[in-house]
């Protein structure tokens, strides 16, 4: 059993950022409160266009919230029910969708994980190794951690293999964790 952190592959591709501002507590209300009862389809842009880098089916976004084109979403559909909501986005008469993961995970093994903590001692800075509760992360295949609410996503093993085997592109992943099974 592996555990992966998502990222983006933000050298290949382009990256969006929502074409209205957003405010620094717009993106750190992305910490897995729902946000669809009252979401309204946003405009999006790309980050770096005079690059002249193409759109991939995961594009860059805010790190903890991750945007997937159609096809990525269809691909990853069964992973993503019960873990995430599937917010609408626009991107010149595409749609794209903002995946607001809402799975978030009491599942830190503390006495195998490696963490900083702020001055305070309580709250985790960062953490130089992961280490998880075999149980509580069995079958959960898009997942946040408490500590973490607006960091990047994990994700199973079962939702890198769909990405990997059905060619989705701009994704990256990060092993973070490894145990037997």
């Amino acid at each position: 059993m592996k555990i992966w952190k998502m990222d983006f592959d933000l050298d290949r591709y382009d990256n969006f950022r929502p074409k209205e501002k957003w405010t620094i507590e717009e993106i750190k209300s992305f910490d897995g409160r729902g946000h669809f009862n009252s979401w309204h389809t946003i405009q999006l842009e790309r980050l770096e266009p005079e690059k002249g880098l193409p759109l991939s089916d995961a594009p860059g976004f805010y790190s903890h919230i991750p945007v997937f084109g159609e096809r990525a979403v269809l691909v990853l559909k069964k992973y993503i029910d019960n873990n995430a909501e599937i917010l609408t986005a626009r991107y010149n008469e595409k749609n794209y969708y903002i995946i607001n993961v809402t799975n978030v995970l009491n599942c830190i093994n503390f006495e195998e994980s490696e963490y900083k903590t702020f001055p305070e001692g309580k709250r985790i800075m960062v953490f130089e190794k992961y280490a998880f509760i075999k149980e509580k992360v069995i079958d959960q295949d898009l997942f946040k951690v408490r500590e973490e609410t607006v960091k990047r996503p994990f994700v199973s093993d079962a939702f890198r293999d769909s990405v990997i085997n059905n060619g989705l592109t701009g994704f990256s992943f990060e092993l973070v964790w490894e145990c037997e099974d």
